[in-house]
Parts: structure tokens; sequence; C-alpha cells
């Protein structure tokens, strides 16, 4: 893997430290439950079903001050993983799937 031991600033996934940032106080259990509940408890990328481990919400536009139903969607944590790079193209993908 030629990004093995890239870190920091120097991976092309930095996004300027942000990840150290804390959730606000309305990024709750019951909004993720909230959340889990709208997308029946499936990754609305691949359709995989939860199992005992929750599935994480992801904040769409990236901002995890916007904690509003239409930016949140619930991922598998293998689809969650893919969103860290490209972020423009994910944006615009996950945004698709909330009109449909």
């Amino acid at each position: 893997n030629p990004m093995f031991g890239i870190i920091g600033d120097q991976s092309p996934a930095w996004n300027g430290g942000s990840s150290n940032f804390p959730y606000p106080f309305e990024f709750n259990k019951q909004l993720k439950l909230d959340i889990r509940t709208r997308d029946e408890f499936k990754c609305r990328i691949c359709g995989e079903k939860e199992g005992d481990i929750a599935f994480p919400v992801h904040h769409i536009n990236y901002n995890r001050n916007d904690n509003f139903n239409e930016n949140l969607i619930l991922l598998c944590v293998s689809c969650h993983s893919k969103t860290n790079t490209n972020r423009n193209y994910w944006e615009s993908y996950l945004n698709s799937l909330m009109i449909s």
C-alpha cells in the first residue's frame, strides 16, 4: 500500500484535524436511534442489516454540527470507511439517496 505510514496533514484524507473536535450535545443516542429507525436499521448504500453492533450515523455534508435529519444517514462500517476519501463525490451521492 503506497499510503502506508502516511498520516496527519500528509494524508490525502486529512481534513484539518476536525476529527478531534467534539460532537454537539444534540448528536445523541436518541437522534441516532431515530435515524437508524428511519433507515430501517440498514446501510443506505449496500443494504446490509445492522446486527448486534450499531452502525455509524454519518453526516452527509461532513459538518458534525449539522444534525438535521436530512443530513444524517445510516452506513455500515465498510461503506462508512469508503466515505473518508473523495468527499465531494460521496456528499453528492448520499444526498441523491436521501431524495429517492
